[in-house]
């Protein structure tokens, strides 16, 4: 379990839930909710964090993937660049 400093209503220590990658750590999912929480009216759990790491780890995949069959192309005599 990881300590964080408490502000208002945020949890002292933090779980990590059950089935979760290794990469995920108690200090990572506190420091997520101590990050994002400001952003939030409602108070997130760890779960909230899990699921909002998870979908930038997602999206991270995504962009990284690189679409090799996609051409940069200069713009046309008609196109604005």
């Amino acid at each position: 379990m990881a300590k964080i400093q408490p502000k208002s209503n945020e949890p002292k220590m933090v779980r990590v839930p059950a089935g979760v990658p290794r990469w995920v750590t108690p200090e990572l999912i506190a420091h997520t909710l101590h990050v994002l929480q400001p952003y939030y009216e409602t108070p997130l759990i760890a779960e909230d964090a899990l699921e909002i790491m998870m979908g930038v780890r997602r999206l991270v995949e995504v962009l990284s993937r690189g679409d090799d069959d996609e051409a940069i192309r200069r713009p046309g005599s008609g196109q604005q660049p």
